[in-house]
């Protein structure tokens, strides 16, 4: 009887671990499209961005293999159509990643809060 209850709490636990939010990083600039963005360049700030990313494999779009926040970071990107992410948080959700950012464009006018 002690060994079923024992068993059935480890396998509650090893479930809702899966199922937890983890943080993994922050980042201060991220790009899979820009190789440079110089810290004085202007930029126009196109808003907030979430991504999530399940893989389903492990090739991109464009066909070649990448890891899994290239994928959400590109996914991101293609969203709001930026050419890099800002204040980027990555998490791992189950077996998905998770991003909660800031898209740019190179040069433009920043955009203003109202």
């Amino acid at each position: 009887m002690k060994t079923k209850f024992l068993t059935a709490i480890l396998g509650l636990f090893i479930m809702t671990s899966c199922a937890n939010r983890v943080h993994i990083v922050d980042l201060g600039v991220v790009s899979m499209k820009s190789k440079n963005v110089p810290k004085k360049a202007k930029k126009q700030e196109l808003g907030p961005v979430t991504a999530k990313y399940c893989p389903d494999s492990f090739a991109s779009s464009s066909g070649k293999t990448i890891g899994l926040i290239d994928s959400v970071v590109e996914m991101a990107e293609k969203q709001k159509k930026a050419d890099f992410l800002t204040e980027v948080s990555l998490y791992r959700n189950g077996s998905c990643i998770e991003l909660e950012g800031t898209a740019n464009k190179l040069g433009g006018k920043r955009r203003r809060n109202s």
